[in-house]
């Protein structure tokens, strides 16, 4: 798995050196928006596709914040990018999406090329658990994983308080990244971002984290909250703030 995951990074070299508009706190703001959108690009375009990222993406990123930029290179969907945007607000990001179709550069360097090569796309507002303070992420290349879990209608309350109690128990081998509630998009859904050195780590980690009781607990009574949940490994682009 581990060559697997190394030899993925490959592609993305070309994208080496550039440096994209990054988050501004490490720390995570409860009142912040956080925008998760993710694209299925026809797989012979792919590579194109990031290219063309690559070249354009600081003409995007002129308008607001771009947290982190993944190729999703396990779990469900391949040939698929997903990204998560941060907005003060509502009324700002609605300002940024009006910019946005009247900046002519964008539109016609960028857009009018990206959406034939476009399957499908999708998009998710979240705002952050306010109960968790965002983790410092990688800065030198790595691999994420990115867990979204559906939980019973009316137990987001429950779920969070049991959760709140044991997330200090898996913190000692990983703290994930953040953590992030959909707003608008699929109800009853929370996000889950870790990151790992590669994916022997994050084996080790899950293992060293199953046997420590106080988790194992964690994870039996959280999973009682739930409906359904979902993996996906995630390779950072090279343009990416979060590595």
């Amino acid at each position: 798995m581990a060559i697997m995951l190394r030899n993925c990074l490959q592609p993305y070299q070309i994208f080496r050196g550039l440096r994209a508009f990054s988050c501004s706190s490490q720390h995570t703001n409860s009142d912040k928006l956080y925008e998760m959108r993710s694209y299925v690009i026809k797989p012979k375009h792919f590579i194109d596709c990031m290219r063309l990222t690559y070249e354009c993406i600081g003409l995007r990123t002129n308008h607001s914040k771009l947290c982190g930029f993944w190729a999703v290179e396990l779990g469900g969907t391949l040939s698929q990018t997903i990204h998560i945007w941060e907005y003060d607000s509502y009324s700002q990001r609605t300002e940024v999406r009006k910019a946005l179709s009247q900046d002519k550069k964008w539109q016609n360097e960028f857009v009018v090329h990206f959406m034939p090569m476009v399957l499908k796309q999708e998009n998710v507002i979240m705002k952050a658990a306010p109960w968790y303070e965002m983790q410092k992420y990688l800065s030198t290349g790595g691999v994420y994983e990115l867990v979204s879990c559906t939980f019973l209608p009316g137990k987001r309350e429950q779920l969070e308080h049991r959760w709140m109690q044991g997330i200090k128990a898996h913190s000692k081998y990983s703290a994930p990244v953040g953590i992030w509630f959909n707003e608008i998009g699929p109800t009853n859904q929370v996000h889950t971002l870790m990151s790992y050195k590669n994916g022997d780590e994050r084996e080790k980690v899950i293992k060293a984290a199953s046997e420590d009781e106080e988790w194992a607990e964690t994870v039996r009574d959280c999973n009682s909250f739930l409906t359904a949940s979902e993996t996906k490994i995630l390779i950072p682009t090279q343009f990416s703030p979060w590595k």
